[in-house]
């Protein structure tokens, strides 16, 4: 092998090389098979450098080629570097060719999966409200104390002492279990709660500071984009802090919007604490004029700690046992 061809062979090493690393990261994106590039890259290379047998020398034959001879065989061989030249290129060509095409159908594999959204009855229960309507849990699940003011839920195990003079109705969104307010001064506190299908409901729930880290776009979607757009305003101020409601870790959000209506325009500020237990993601939401909340924000701020999150019935009956089993 001439030094021009052992010299030629390593760069098209080095090209192949980088090629396959290239294409193998973009159709690992694109949820393409990432073995091809290497295979179809290595008989690619491996036919572009494969041994030729050598002609006869003069030596071997013993014969001396005459004149017209060696013009008989010189244009054969001119043909034979031209097509090896020829078969060289289409076979790099070809490989490209392939090359793009997996990644082409790889990319709109992967775009059909993006794409596809999973119906809501599949990753949640029924929402409360359903359930109640439907009669697949009792009426007298939740219950509402009157005079303190007092709102508890046993099926989702949460509540919440409301200041005393506040109205209070079950909301109008349709994972709101609770909504208490103040009608003359447009404060109003909510309880979401919504219940994840899962086969293991044992299982420890996740960090949610853990999952925000990583899903920050998809988490902050509603509160940036979906509010402001439902309130045909834009969202300011927003803040995002690690916080905790009674020892649970919690994901906290301050923002700000416009709210016009009728004659009035005034700057509303939403505080929303999230997190995560058992099988249930629960999103308390305070929203009340900024005017308000800048006179007396630690008043609103502890308005937060008004929640408890209740025993369900197997750690009461856990807890009950335990204790009769002590008394005697």
């Amino acid at each position: 092998m001439t030094k021009k061809n052992k010299t030629l062979k390593i760069i098209y090493f080095v090209l192949f090389c980088f090629v396959f690393i290239i294409l193998s990261a973009l159709i690992k994106d694109s949820g393409g098979p990432v073995w091809l590039p290497a295979v179809f890259g290595f008989f690619a290379y491996k036919a572009m450098f494969r041994k030729k047998k050598e002609p006869k020398t003069n030596s071997e034959s013993n014969k001396t080629p005459t004149e017209e001879e060696v013009k008989r065989q010189a244009p054969i061989v001119s043909s034979e570097k031209t097509t090896t030249s020829k078969y060289k290129y289409h076979l790099i060509g070809g490989f490209v060719i392939l090359m793009i095409i997996l990644l082409a159908v790889g990319r709109h594999k992967n775009s059909n999966k993006q794409n596809k959204t999973i119906p809501e009855n599949e990753i949640f229960e029924d929402s409360f409200k359903k359930q109640i309507n439907e009669g697949k849990i009792e009426n007298d699940i939740d219950y509402y104390d009157s005079i303190t003011n007092i709102y508890s839920n046993f099926e989702y195990r949460v509540a919440f002492d409301a200041p005393n003079d506040w109205k209070f109705d079950a909301g109008v969104s349709k994972h709101t279990i609770f909504r208490t307010y103040q009608p003359d001064s447009a404060i109003t506190f909510t309880i979401n709660v919504i219940e994840l299908k899962l086969s293991n409901k044992s299982k420890a729930p996740p960090n949610i500071w853990e999952v925000y880290q990583k899903n920050k776009d998809k988490m902050d979607y509603p509160f940036k984009v979906l509010i402001p757009k439902r309130f045909n305003s834009k969202s300011e101020n927003y803040k995002v802090s690690k916080s905790y409601i009674k020892n649970q870790l919690s994901l906290k959000r301050s923002f700000s919007y416009m709210v016009r209506d009728l004659d009035y325009e005034y700057s509303n500020t939403s505080i929303v604490y999230q997190t995560f237990l058992d099988n249930y993601t629960y999103t308390f939401g305070l929203d009340l004029p900024t005017v308000f909340y800048e006179e007396n924000p630690d008043y609103y701020e502890r308005l937060f700690l008004n929640i408890y999150f209740l025993l369900n019935k197997e750690d009461l009956n856990k807890f009950m046992n335990k204790n009769g089993n002590q008394n005697n």
